[in-house]
């Protein structure tokens, strides 16, 4: 959860925003019931920061997932990524590369409704797009297209279904990631894990959901709701409940904090409410949400933090909040979640002359204005090639939150050819 509420902007994982083709090329084996997916994906990209100075990178791509049943219940899966990046500017580093496990999963189901999962596997629970509160246990959704993120969490989890009704029970240890992206060292114990339980039920055409999570020896309760008011319209929202209240600022130093007065100890509330439309004859795909972060600074705190800020760039010295970094193994563009109130937009054209189709995206700081605008195009070549081009346009007025990032825009090109 801590990655959503960081300064980060991951311009570099911004590629992965442009809307997925269908579904990629499978190829089964029924002996064993053996399917294989991936692509390769080649993504040079630009961007500006505030001194005018422009940079170049590039990443490469390969991934690759299997899954295979060899009995009805049982089934193995793995989902594995090849990612080259190169130099970035403002990283440190002159590039990196990376092996990573996005999942790698074995389940068990051996009937009346029952199943046992073990390994590294994303379980999205929350009935958000653009963020999903009550959903402690996977990275962060992407803010403009959840379903490209596809790192799950190291987990033991258990789940009973019925009809209308399932019981999830789930354990999550804190796993360390060696520098190539693989596992490297487990904590176990109750500060460094997370105990979680979910009860679903689906009762007057509506999807609710009561999660309770131990997240670090940290209290969370939860309500999520959906529902179908037309055959297109959906309204869904969420709220999570947390018994502390987590600085805004990842690592940020006690000396600011007791400046402040921030009290972590005192309870705070998450919540968001949105819509989503999706004509599939006109090809309209339309998400609108708010989001409501109770731990989020005042318009107070906030700007004696961005005096802090300021004096600290005069004064030469790093502040807490000039740490722009560019990259991303699994995707998923991060952006600042310092306030308390923002609004989301995204439209869709999925039909644009039938092989095109053309997307923009918005995240809006309704306390300050501050604005992020991210307009996409992609033209299918093929059956199993796509080519798509991109932007994130950061509109902030002066002395708001996305000013902080030392970023003007970034833009992308994305060549990918699916197998």
């Amino acid at each position: 959860m801590t990655a959503r509420h960081t300064l980060t902007l991951l311009a570099a994982s911004a590629l992965t925003l442009l809307g997925a083709p269908a579904v990629a090329h499978a190829q089964w084996t029924e002996a064993i019931g053996l399917e294989t997916a991936g692509y390769l994906r080649a993504e040079p990209y630009f961007f500006a920061v505030d001194d005018g100075a422009s940079h170049e990178a590039g990443r490469f791509e390969l991934q690759s997932s299997v899954a295979a049943r060899p009995a009805d219940i049982l089934t193995i899966s793995t989902d594995l990524a090849l990612v080259l990046q190169a130099d970035m500017g403002l990283q440190r580093g002159s590039g990196q590369h990376s092996l990573l496990i996005n999942e790698a999963w074995v389940e068990l189901a051996p009937g009346l409704g029952a199943s046992v999962l073990i390994g590294k596997r994303r379980l999205p629970w929350g009935a958000g797009f653009a963020d999903r509160p009550t959903d402690l246990l996977n990275p962060a959704p992407n803010p403009f297209e959840p379903s490209l993120l596809r790192e799950g969490a190291w987990v033991v989890a258990a789940q009973w279904a019925w009809e209308v009704w399932s019981v999830d029970l789930v354990y999550s240890p804190t796993v360390d990631e060696a520098s190539g992206g693989w596992p490297d060292g487990l904590h176990a114990g109750p500060s460094e894990s997370i105990f979680a339980g979910r009860v679903a039920v689906t009762a007057a055409e509506t999807d609710l959901s009561v999660v309770y999570t131990l997240e670090r020896e940290h209290h969370r309760a939860g309500l999520t709701a959906a529902r179908y008011v037309t055959d297109d319209l959906e309204l869904h929202g969420e709220l999570l409940v947390r018994d502390d209240s987590p600085f805004p600022i990842p690592d940020a130093p006690s000396l600011l904090t007791r400046m402040l007065e921030h009290d972590d100890e005192a309870p705070s509330v998450e919540a968001l409410l949105g819509a989503h439309y999706y004509h599939p004859d006109l090809g309209l795909d339309v998400t609108a949400e708010v989001e409501y972060f109770g731990a989020g600074l005042t318009a107070d705190d906030f700007d004696r933090v961005l005096e802090l800020v300021q004096l600290a760039s005069t004064l030469g010295v790093g502040a807490p909040t000039d740490t722009a970094a560019f990259g991303g193994a699994n995707g998923g563009a991060q952006i600042s979640a310092l306030r308390q109130l923002y609004a989301i937009g995204q439209v869709r054209y999925v039909q644009f002359e039938s092989d095109w189709q053309l997307g923009v995206g918005a995240r809006v700081g309704l306390e300050d204005g501050s604005t992020v605008v991210f307009p996409s195009i992609e033209r299918r070549l093929g059956d199993a090639t796509t080519f798509g081009l991109g932007a994130f346009v950061l509109l902030s007025p002066d002395d708001a939150e996305f000013s902080l990032i030392p970023l003007q825009w970034a833009g992308f090109g994305r060549l990918t050819s699916y197998f």
